[in-house]
C-alpha cells in the first residue's frame, strides 16, 4: 500500500469477534502509520476482523451524544464535506 509507513491522523470503524462496533479516531497530537494501526486493530485484545479506514485528515471530527447530551467530542481543523452518523435503531 502506498504511503503505509507515513504517520497521519487516522479514523475508521471496525467489528471485533464479539460483533462490537469500534470507532477509532486519532487526535492532532496522536498520528500513526497504517501498518501500526493494522497491528493494533488485529491485536487479540481488540480483535477486529472487518474494518473500514476513513479519511483521517484535518476534517475528522467526532461528536458523541448520550441520552441527548453531548458527552465527548474531537473538533477538526477544516469544514466537513461528508459525515457518517451512527445511531441506535428505534425499537419497534
Amino acid at each position: 500500500m502506498k504511503n503505509s509507513e507515513k504517520e497521519e491522523r487516522r479514523s475508521g470503524i471496525c467489528l471485533n469477534q464479539n460483533r462490537d462496533l469500534i470507532i477509532y479516531i486519532t487526535t492532532k497530537n496522536a498520528v500513526i502509520n497504517f501498518t501500526d494501526l493494522q497491528d493494533i486493530l488485529l491485536d487479540t485484545e481488540i480483535g477486529c476482523f472487518d474494518a473500514l479506514n476513513l479519511d483521517g485528515g484535518s476534517s475528522t471530527q467526532y461528536y458523541f451524544y448520550q441520552e441527548g447530551k453531548l458527552s465527548d467530542s474531537i473538533i477538526g481543523f477544516s469544514t466537513v464535506p461528508v459525515f457518517l452518523r451512527l445511531s441506535h435503531k428505534a425499537e419497534l
